[in-house]
């Protein structure tokens, strides 16, 4: 497996999401940000990414949740 980007690899496995929900959220096809990931992407993308996993992990359990 390639190890570039294994903080956010591991935080979307973690959140039981796929590449599919993190594009949409982003307005990026999924191959884009699949492609996206196999290069080293900026802390600032990071930090995007990171926000936008927490934000859908947050929306699924406040629907699992009801």
């Amino acid at each position: 497996m390639n190890q570039t980007n294994m903080d956010i690899r591991i935080a979307i496995l973690k959140a039981g999401l796929k590449h599919q929900d993190i594009a949409q959220r982003l307005n990026m096809a999924q191959p884009s940000f699949s492609r996206k990931m196999r290069y080293k992407i900026s802390e600032q993308g990071k930090e995007k990414i990171l926000q936008v996993i927490e934000e859908l992990k947050n929306e699924r359990g406040e629907s699992q949740g009801q």
